[in-house]
C-alpha cells in the first residue's frame, strides 16, 4: 500500500503535447475497421484533484471493450467526438492532482481505469490514483497491462464473494480466459484444489502450466467430465464463461458453497438450477469490477489490492497473462481486435503504446 504522505508538490516536470495519437470509435456496432487511429486527438488536462495523467506505454483488450464497441454500454452511446477504448494500462506518471497521496511524477504505474471513463489506448490517460498503484518491478509495461482488470475481477470474485478458504475446492470455468488465468493462479496461492475447464489441446496445457489440478472439457458437459475423472463435488464456482452453463455444474456444487459469475447472462433456461442453488444455501453472485470507482465507494480498496498482487508477482509467486503471439504492435489494432472476436484467446491480448 503506497505511502500516504501528499507528495503532488513535486518540482519534477515532464512535457506534455496538446495532440496525442488514440484508438477512437467513430462507429457503433460496425466492423473492426471503424477502429480508427486518430493521430491529432486532443490530449487530456488534468483538472481532477484526484487524478494522474499517465504517459500510456501498454494497454490489453479485454471482453467489455467488445461490448462498448458493439453497443456503447456504459455510458459511451454518444460518440459523437469518438470514445476511447482499453481499460488495462500501464506507464508513467507526468502529472499529479492537487489531493493525489503516494505518487509522484516519474513513477511506473499499473491499472484498469474505469469503463466510464476515456480509455488506455491512448498516449496519455486520466486515472484516479485511488485505483492505480506502483506496477511490478519485475514486468515490462506490455506484461504487466495484462494483468490489472482481470485481477481486480479475480481477487473480488474469490475473496469477496465466494470468500474462498484454504483447503477447499473450486470449479473455474473456462480457465484459459483471461479472468480464468489470474483466478487459477490465485485460487492455488490461496491453498485451494482447482479443476478448470478448458477445450483445446493448447488451452488445456495453459491451465495445467497455470497450476489447475485437474482439466475438464467443458464441451463435453462438466458433469460428464466430472464422472469420467471421478472428481469429488466443488465448494465454488468461478464462472467466467456464461450464466447458461449454470445448468451444467449446479449439481457439482456442495450445500453452503457459492458461484460467482462476470457476465450476467442468466435467463429462464437457468430458473431451475439456480433454484436448486438456493435451496442448498449456495449463494450465486455477479462480479463487476468497476462497481467501486464508478460508485466511489471504497475504491481505493482496488489500489491495496494491485500493490498486493504487484509485490506477489515481484516475488514469483503470480506470473503475467500475455503471450508472445497475442502481442501486438498500436498498428495493429485491428489484428488484435478481431484476435478478441474469434474467442480463442488464452490469456491477455496486449498492444505497445507508442512514444
Amino acid at each position: 500500500k503506497p505511502e500516504m504522505s501528499n507528495v503532488s508538490q513535486t518540482p519534477k516536470k515532464m512535457h506534455v503535447p496538446q495532440k496525442q495519437q488514440a484508438v477512437v470509435i467513430r462507429n457503433l456496432n460496425g466492423p473492426v475497421e471503424d477502429l480508427v487511429i486518430e493521430k491529432d486527438y486532443p490530449t487530456p488536462r488534468l483538472t481532477g484533484s484526484k487524478d494522474v495523467l499517465v504517459k500510456v506505454k501498454a494497454a490489453a483488450l479485454n471482453p467489455v471493450d467488445y461490448k462498448v464497441k458493439k453497443s456503447g454500454q456504459f455510458g459511451h452511446s454518444d460518440i459523437k467526438d469518438g470514445r476511447v477504448i482499453g481499460y488495462d494500462g500501464a506507464g508513467v506518471i507526468v502529472q499529479v492532482g492537487a489531493d493525489v497521496k503516494g505518487f509522484k511524477v516519474g513513477d511506473e504505474v499499473w491499472y484498469s481505469g474505469l469503463v466510464s471513463r476515456p480509455g488506455s489506448l491512448q498516449q496519455y490517460q486520466l486515472v484516479d490514483y485511488r485505483i492505480i498503484s506502483h506496477k511490478p518491478k519485475t514486468l515490462n509495461f506490455v506484461d504487466a497491462a495484462s494483468l490489472p482488470l482481470t485481477t481486480i475481477t479475480a481477487y473480488e470474485g474469490l475473496k469477496e464473494h465466494l470468500q474462498v478458504q484454504s483447503g477447499k475446492r473450486i470449479l473455474i470455468v473456462a480457465g484459459a480466459g483471461g479472468v480464468g488465468s489470474i483466478a487459477i493462479q490465485l485460487s492455488k496461492l490461496w491453498g485451494l484444489t482447482v479443476v478448470a475447464t478448458a477445450s483445446r489441446p493448447d488451452s488445456i496445457a495453459w491451465c495445467k502450466e497455470l497450476g489447475a489440478d485437474q482439466v475438464v472439457n467443458h464441451h463435453n458437459g462438466i458433469a460428464k467430465e466430472f464422472e469420467a475423472q471421478k472428481i469429488e463435488h466443488v465448494d465454488y464456482v468461478f464462472n467466467t464463461f456464461g450464466d447458461k452453463l449454470i445448468n451444467d455444474f449446479a449439481p457439482l456444487i456442495k450445500p453452503f458453497g457459492g458461484v460467482v459469475g462476470i457476465n450476467g447472462d442468466a435467463d429462464e433456461s437457468c430458473i431451475k438450477a439456480i433454484t436448486s442453488l438456493f435451496v442448498r444455501r449456495i449463494s450465486y453472485e455477479q462480479e463487476f469490477m468497476f462497481a467501486r470507482p464508478h460508485f466511489d465507494i471504497e475504491p481505493e480498496k482496488q489500489n491495496a489490492l494491485l500493490q498486493e498482487v504487484a509485490d506477489l508477482v515481484d516475488a514469483g509467486k503470480i506470473r503475467a497473462t500475455s503471450r508472445s503471439d497475442q502481442k501486438f504492435e498500436w498498428t495493429q489494432i485491428h489484428e488484435a481486435f478481431n484476435k478478441l472476436l474469434d474467442r480463442s484467446v488464452i490469456g491477455k491480448i496486449t498492444i505497445a503504446v507508442p512514444e
